[in-house]
């Protein structure tokens, strides 16, 4: 029983979609103040093809309710999460080239196109939060939730970061960024 309840325990758990079949090997641990759900996602396509998409780690359990599978041009992917962070992992089936983005705020200050138009950097002492808001084709518009400051009065912001994926070169560019608002 304290096993059942702390784990580590697997299952595997398979979900039709549109683009394949999403294979879901779930390993859950928990402790004193936290649950885990590591998930691993394979697609198996209609060509019954296997595309190994990436990972994604869930607090609760019903993680297969938040997923969604995506095709940009010949590049596969999964929306998922790493926490409180959005991500995707994507690949591309004829190479198995393969690409894990979680969209970190504190990530933000590696954007030389965020720097330009921001003068202070996320404080390193609170990790945020992200979500992605939309995919149109190559498009993705992302919201981050950070704070400013290491000390109060806290500031808390969010902004909205547009991504073009350029899948010829299998990167993820930086597009537009958006003027950051007040809000936690």
């Amino acid at each position: 029983m304290f096993k059942q309840a702390f784990g580590p325990t697997y299952k595997t758990v398979e979900i039709e979609k549109p683009l394949g079949k999403l294979i879901c090997k779930e390993k859950y641990t928990a402790d004193m103040a936290d649950v885990s759900y590591d998930i691993d996602f394979k697609l198996i396509d209609k060509n019954l093809d296997t595309i190994y998409l990436g990972n994604g780690i869930y607090n609760d359990d019903d993680w297969s309710k938040k997923i969604e599978l995506i095709k940009i041009n010949d590049w596969y992917g999964i929306i998922t999460n790493y926490y409180s962070h959005a991500k995707i992992g994507i690949a591309k089936k004829q190479n198995n080239e393969r690409l894990n983005i979680v969209f970190n705020p504190l990530e933000l200050k590696n954007d030389s196109i965020w720097k330009k138009t921001n003068e202070e950097n996320p404080a390193w002492v609170y990790g945020g939060s992200s979500k992605i808001k939309s995919i149109e084709g190559n498009q993705i518009k992302v919201e981050y939730k950070y704070r400013l400051g290491l000390y109060e009065p806290f500031v808390f912001k969010k902004q909205d970061v547009e991504y073009y994926f350029d899948s010829n070169l299998g990167k993820l560019l930086t597009e537009n960024v958006r003027q950051a608002t007040d809000g936690k």
